[in-house]
């Protein structure tokens, strides 16, 4: 009875229920991972008008990518100025890149889907061996963090710029930025400036933080995957069953054919060098301003970046861990009481395999490992 009543209080996780909330924001923007089927006039009409859309978000991107380099060529000389700009020029252009990356390889990406829904647990006993629930509720919560410290530092630039205006009469940018009018002339002008960066900076928030969500919930299903394999070869030797080998090398190389897949697909996204430069830049904010305003934002704005590069690393380290832990379960089996010596032979070629984890890298240079966020952090 009470076996029943825990079946009935089961909720079945689907892989979906990692991505809902990315392709949600992605619509935000007119971006649809998962195509629009036409089915009518109406539904044509507003795939065109999503795709203007999305059109128009890039466009503003990039013209803001342009006014800060402009404002950084004006005050070259300006130390200060110099700082300030820095993180935005390298953080709108990786933002923006991201957005193309995943608006022209929607197919790859699609595929890379397929083939892990093909391989994830189905039932409620592989579910509740890999933990799939609290994975989920753990992968949640990330997001939230990450979204609140994202809006915190929006919000923090906005509030302190209303209390410049409000309190001191003072009528400036809550950043570094060249426009073609005189922003600060009057309050038209300063509303007119701030709506427009406040536009553009959500439409690069809601990109990088579903992209970066994206493709983290890809690579912790691909994780968990290596996980459950390497737990299912360990019961079948110690369960003396009937071992199918050539189904095991199959699976486990499907799982290093996503992994390749995934590096080809989101090679450039693991590149967060701009992290680093934007914490690099808080850090000398912090030194150097005496405004209450900049201070709250260096030290927001630092965390949030703190808190990307961590989650590349994290996220980095689980696969690098459960890819290596297949050869670890083989080993802690009763693999040596194997009667068949071809059966013996094939499980420690499949052991020598897994000595060479899989990673991910950025233009297979920068893995995303413990070790990776490690350096990056005693550098800066």
């Amino acid at each position: 009875m009470a076996d029943q009543k825990s079946i009935q209080s089961f909720k079945m996780i689907k892989l979906e229920d990692f991505l809902e909330l990315q392709l949600k924001a992605y619509k935000l923007i007119g971006l649809n991972i998962i195509p629009i089927k036409i089915t009518s006039q109406r539904t044509k009409v507003i795939e065109k008008l999503m795709k203007l859309y999305l059109f128009t978000c890039f466009i503003g991107m990039w013209l803001i990518v342009i006014q800060f380099g402009i404002r950084l060529i004006i005050d070259i000389d300006n130390l200060h100025v110099v700082v300030r700009v820095l993180p935005h020029i390298t953080v709108f252009p990786y933002n923006f890149s991201k957005g193309i990356l995943f608006f022209t390889k929607r197919k790859e990406i699609l595929d890379v889907l397929e083939k892990l829904k093909k391989l994830f647990p189905k039932t409620q006993i592989d579910q509740e061996k890999c933990n799939l629930q609290s994975l989920l509720k753990q992968f949640l919560i990330f997001h939230k963090i990450y979204i609140s410290f994202a809006l915190a530092t929006v919000s923090c630039a906005i509030i302190g710029m209303l209390y410049q205006l409000i309190f001191n009469n003072v009528m400036k940018q809550a950043v570094e930025i060249w426009f073609p009018f005189d922003d600060t002339a009057n309050n038209f002008n300063l509303i007119i400036s701030m709506l427009w960066l406040i536009w553009t900076v959500s439409v690069s928030l809601v990109n990088v933080i579903s992209a970066d969500f994206y493709l983290f919930a890809i690579v912790l299903i691909l994780s968990t995957e290596f996980s459950i394999f390497g737990e299912d070869i360990k019961n079948t030797i110690n369960e003396g069953q009937t071992i199918n080998l050539r189904n095991l090398f199959i699976r486990h190389q499907k799982l290093i054919e996503i992994t390749d897949d995934i590096k080809s697909v989101f090679s450039f996204t693991f590149f967060f060098i701009q992290g680093a430069i934007a914490i690099s830049s808080c850090g000398f904010q912090l030194l150097t301003t005496s405004s209450v305003e900049d201070l709250l934002f260096s030290v927001i704005y630092a965390v949030y970046s703190i808190c990307q590069v961590y989650l590349y690393s994290f996220y980095g380290q689980k696969l690098i861990t459960a890819s290596h832990d297949v050869g670890k379960n083989i080993l802690n089996s009763n693999w040596y009481e194997l009667n068949d010596n071809k059966e013996k032979k094939l499980i420690l070629f499949l052991i020598m395999r897994t000595q060479k984890p899989c990673m991910l890298s950025g233009f297979g240079s920068v893995s995303l490992s413990a070790e990776t966020f490690s350096s990056v952090r005693f550098v800066i």
